[in-house]
């Protein structure tokens, strides 16, 4: 894949109330990305957007997939370079104001929850398009995502309240089975999936399992697998240069007749025409 653009965005001093931002910015990497061994005074967060990345904090070595991010400690040594499949990522580089204290997530690797996804979309979407007053809704975004990521792992360990007097058992753990679920599809949803994966990782067995997803969020395991790789597939065929069939590849598909197919019956047009319909400059060899 074609590496975007990846200049640094520049806050202004106004985006220094919570976080003094350094730089943020939005990558995407080939299998060749490294970035070796450095030490930073700041905080550094970095969040896989797509594909996969093995970083080192300090002598811990983890690796992220799609969805996971880790928050460099300020002074730690670390590297960052591409897994198995090329990288696209969002980082930001900061030093917290206002008594923040993020060090019970230092250097671990951090799952996105659903209620997140929003916040980090539109993170990636400042970074990726910057606007004059993109400054302070970073900073603000930062914030929310990092705070919720601290309470959720001080609540796990026991060291924090719950937020809110807790649901009945079974909607309770319901709702646990089915955000694990989200995030073990949208972490492997490019590889061979089938349902009997999932409950494995689970301990469940796969016809409770699928008739637990489709009670609770009205879709089966399927659909939610293919919607996820079409949502990959539009982002890549509007923001990649990658030609149709490496795309068909990339979002887990074997066969690009069976990409295409499905493509079209979903979205009521070819990859082709919905990649020349938003008009981008390049028109790769489809097949």
């Amino acid at each position: 894949m074609n590496e975007l653009p990846s200049d640094e965005v520049k806050p202004d001093a106004s985006a220094a109330a919570l976080l003094r931002l350094d730089w943020y910015k939005y990558c995407e990497r080939g299998r060749e990305y490294h970035t070796p061994g450095h030490i930073h005074r700041y905080h550094q967060w970095y969040h896989v957007v797509r594909g996969e990345a093995v970083v080192r904090a300090g002598a811990e070595k983890i690796t992220l997939a799609a969805g996971q991010s880790v928050l460099f400690s300020p002074g730690s040594d670390r590297e960052l370079k591409a897994g198995r499949r090329a990288p696209a990522y969002f980082a930001a580089v900061f030093d917290p104001r206002a008594g923040l204290d993020f060090r019970a997530v230092y250097d671990r690797r951090m799952d996105v929850t659903p209620d997140l996804e929003p916040d980090l979309a539109l993170l990636v979407e400042a970074a990726r398009h910057p606007r004059p007053d993109d400054a302070l809704l970073v900073q603000a975004l930062l914030v929310r995502v990092l705070v919720a990521y601290k309470r959720r792992v001080l609540a796990q360990e026991g060291r924090a309240p719950a937020a809110q007097a807790p649901a009945p058992l079974h909607r309770t753990h319901n709702r646990a089975v089915i955000e694990r679920v989200e995030l073990i599809l949208r972490q492997h949803f490019h590889e061979e999936l089938t349902r009997e994966d999932v409950a494995a990782q689970l301990n469940l067995s796969p016809g409770h399992l699928a008739r637990l997803y489709r009670t609770v969020t009205g879709r089966t395991l399927h659909e939610r697998i293919t919607q996820l790789r079409m949502e990959a597939a539009k982002d890549l065929l509007l923001n990649s240069t990658s030609s149709i069939t490496q795309i068909a590849f990339e979002v887990g598909y074997t066969s690009f007749s069976h990409f295409s197919k499905t493509f079209k019956d979903l979205e009521g047009t070819t990859p082709g025409d919905y990649r020349r319909a938003s008009g981008a400059a390049w028109h790769e060899k489809d097949a």
